[in-house]
């Protein structure tokens, strides 16, 4: 059995609602801390320039030196001691998440759809990938390397890519999931019915 059919089965053996709830609760607050505080704060500096994070379609190397030198010395000290910290919990968190409600709908509506599990999984993985290399370009501004912010750039555009295909099949899910509870919960009522 390979690592992949392993963790596919772990998450859909152990899943429960309460665990994806707790995760899921764990993952807005670090999200929405970054959202209200650490982002505003650093895009405060940046003259309407945009972070890397939220450059879903990437940026080029030009566009890495001139964010950098806007924010300034204070911004980029912001960016590596405060954003960076949660930016290391936040895809992790999300992708436990994701695995854990993805799991728990395919087990009412068909176990082989559990594959799905390692759309997120993937998603963190090139998500840590982008914080390794926007963390190597902080700590070498000015002098950044041009192939790190190319990596960095096409790390962004593939976890973006993977995040959104994640969320749209854990909102189709989440349909067929309500539409499977629904009709279960019809028949239940047409055959107390025809009971009486």
């Amino acid at each position: 059995m390979s690592i992949f059919s392993k963790i596919c089965n772990w998450f859909m053996a152990t899943s429960t609602w309460i665990q994806a709830l707790t995760w899921f609760v764990a993952s807005q607050i670090v999200y929405f801390t970054m959202l209200f505080v650490t982002i505003p704060a650093i895009q405060n500096k940046a003259n309407g320039m945009k972070m890397f994070d939220l450059m879903t379609t990437g940026y080029s190397p030009q566009y890495v030196t001139s964010f950098l030198e806007a924010i300034g010395e204070t911004g980029r000290k912001l960016y590596l001691t405060n954003q960076m910290p949660l930016d290391l919990i936040y895809p992790s968190l999300m992708a436990i998440t994701g695995a854990l409600f993805i799991a728990l709908f395919s087990k009412k509506i068909n176990h082989r759809l559990g594959v799905i599990l390692f759309i997120p999984i993937f998603g963190a993985v090139f998500d840590y990938f982008e914080n390794i290399m926007v963390a190597v370009m902080l700590l070498s501004f000015p002098n950044i390397p041009k192939p790190i912010a190319l990596f960095a750039s096409l790390f962004t555009v593939l976890k973006t890519i993977l995040d959104t295909l994640y969320l749209v099949l854990l909102v189709v899910l989440f349909v067929i999931f309500l539409y499977k509870i629904i009709r279960g919960k019809r028949k239940i009522e047409g055959r107390s019915a025809n009971s009486k």
